[in-house]
């Protein structure tokens, strides 16, 4: 199953995915400072006031992220980034789409901020220290020519295929033969 959000989405799944990733950007490192006060206040009570209601006040995000990964984020990544940037003028994202692996290496020897992938992280990745944070899910579609006389495959026999367990179409054929003459 692949991680993230390919195609077309609705208003609601932008709005979502805008909020999600903003929020991994966020946590990636950018930084900034807040303005400090320019006199001193007269009272305490004033100071604390003044104190309370700078702590309320989020500071102001700046620096660089560097994104690496999947390519099949590339457009979603580019339209979010796109939305973080014009919300926070002091940040430059950059992407360089390169693959889900090269994502992941990149994340982990720290050549960059945030690493895409299209799939969840291996056990010996996750022991380096990687984390993973889903932010969407995309669907796989296996097509068919209409030529093509099997039908009803099963996920295992797809699986079996991909994996090299399964190497002509005749094996996928009697399977699907057998499969057919058991169930009636």
């Amino acid at each position: 199953m692949r991680k993230f959000m390919t195609g077309k989405m609705g208003k609601g799944m932008t709005a979502a995915a805008v909020t999600l990733v903003s929020s991994a950007m966020l946590l990636a490192g950018c930084g900034g400072t807040q303005p400090e006060t320019a006199a001193p206040q007269e009272s305490a009570s004033n100071e604390a006031a003044s104190q309370e209601s700078a702590a309320e006040m989020p500071a102001e995000l700046s620096g660089n992220i560097a994104v690496n990964g999947s390519t099949s984020m590339e457009k979603v990544i580019g339209l979010l980034s796109e939305q973080f940037m014009m919300e926070n003028s002091g940040v430059t994202i950059t992407y360089d789409a390169t693959g889900s692996g090269t994502g992941i290496e990149a994340a982990g020897n720290g050549t960059c901020d945030i690493g895409l992938a299209s799939r969840d992280l291996k056990e010996e990745e996750k022991s380096k220290g990687l984390a993973q944070t889903t932010i969407a899910k995309d669907g796989i579609a296996i097509i068919v020519n209409e030529a093509n006389p099997l039908e009803d495959l099963s996920v295992e026999q797809i699986a079996d295929v991909y994996t090299g367990s399964i190497t002509s179409w005749s094996e996928l054929s009697l399977a699907t033969r057998r499969r057919r003459s058991s169930t009636t």
